[in-house]
């Protein structure tokens, strides 16, 4: 039996995964196979808090049950949208712009854009016009009704509140 020294976190999950399709009873592979994808999720989701973007997106593609593997795709863009929202309010604008560019979910990409745009019109740069197109054309892409209307609120949103003067109380 040849033992392998220097074993990944890649090369141990490839294993794990490889005994798991050896499992011949079908409930007990299906228990096995839910685990393993839920651990895939877990450390995709970790190295997107780690700011290792490339490496959860292929973590996370190697999740075979599609249920678990969007789940932490979606996971993994609300991460990167709380990253990039915690980088425009701290003033880290073209890190926060490259963060909301890597999320491949137009819901959660939209919404880290207009955190972007809502910093940007803080400081009262002229920039967060072009942010503000950017998220809408985002906002434009999400398939459900309910969360497009939502996010196109949110940015209608900044957009006044940037726009419309704020008067005081007599």
């Amino acid at each position: 039996m040849k033992i392998e020294l220097t074993l990944t976190p890649q090369k141990i999950m490839a294993k794990v995964l490889e005994t798991a399709q050896k499992i011949q009873d079908e409930n007990h592979r299906a228990i096995a196979l839910k685990a393993i994808a839920e651990t895939l999720a877990a450390i995709a989701k970790a190295q997107a808090k780690a700011g290792q973007i490339e490496a959860t997106i292929e973590t996370a593609q190697k999740i075979q049950n599609e249920y678990w593997r969007a789940r932490a795709l979606r996971e993994i863009a609300e991460t990167l949208a709380e990253i990039a929202e915690a980088q425009a309010k701290a003033g880290q604008i073209a890190e926060a712009i490259e963060t909301a560019q890597k999320i491949q979910n137009p819901k959660y990409r939209a919404r880290a854009l207009a955190a972007i745009a809502d910093a940007q019109a803080k400081a009262g740069r002229m920039e967060a016009v072009k942010i503000i197109a950017a998220a809408i054309q985002a906002a434009q892409k999400i398939k459900d009704p309910k969360y497009r209307a939502l996010t196109l609120a949110t940015i209608t949103g900044v957009i006044a509140e940037k726009t419309i003067p704020q008067y005081s109380a007599p």
